[in-house]
């Protein structure tokens, strides 16, 4: 299986479908790995697969259950 290439800042933006700042935010608080290839910095695919990861969202099931009802 061929490992996914490295990102430059604006795809972790698309993927993430964040903005350049706070994408700048998480490779300034050390929440992303970055490396430069001359000047242009990517950000290592594992450490946006780990970010990814261990910060998804998971929806409240009371909240959810509260907006189901709200609906009906």
């Amino acid at each position: 299986m061929a490992r996914e290439p490295d990102l430059t800042t604006a795809e972790a933006c698309t993927e993430m479908n964040v903005s350049r700042n706070a994408v700048g935010k998480l490779i300034a608080s050390g929440q992303l790995s970055t490396y430069f290839v001359g000047k242009q910095e990517r950000i290592t695919r594992t450490s946006l697969d780990e970010y990814k990861a261990n910060n998804a969202y998971v929806p409240d099931p009371a909240l959810l259950a509260k907006v189901a009802g709200d609906a009906a």
